[in-house]
């Protein structure tokens, strides 16, 4: 099997998706080493260290995301082009995980619709 093309949308919104996790994680590692500076400092009678604040928890991931999905809509395409020169790239995928694709337009056939009859209601007179 080979890979010949990756869609550009949804390769740049996985890439956006995957800057907001690296985001978050790079806001909680931020978060520790900025807290352990500055109880390290404070206890030795230094400066202050700046923290980060809780706004980072919104910038970083947010920050990530947007330059990653930028990213993904200027590498995507030129991973195709390299894709294509290379006419492609061998995957090797487990036989479970191969499932074989259907053509559903040729195999679906239509039911015949069966049509009821209309009921007929009574009138408004005839009901006392």
């Amino acid at each position: 099997m080979k890979l010949k093309r990756i869609g550009v949308v949804k390769g740049a919104f996985f890439m956006g998706l995957y800057g907001i996790v690296i985001g978050l994680i790079s806001a909680i590692l931020a978060f520790i080493l900025t807290s352990f500076l500055s109880s390290v400092m404070d206890s030795i009678g230094g400066g202050t260290v700046s923290s980060f604040s809780m706004w980072s928890f919104i910038y970083f991931p947010f920050g990530y995301g947007v330059l990653s999905l930028i990213g993904g809509f200027i590498f995507i395409p030129l991973a195709n082009l390299i894709l294509k020169l290379l006419k492609g790239i061998d995957l090797e995928l487990g036989e479970d995980d191969v499932k074989p694709v259907e053509n559903k337009s040729s195999q679906q056939t239509q039911k015949p619709v069966e049509v009821k009859k209309p009921v007929a209601l009574p009138k408004i007179n005839e009901i006392k």
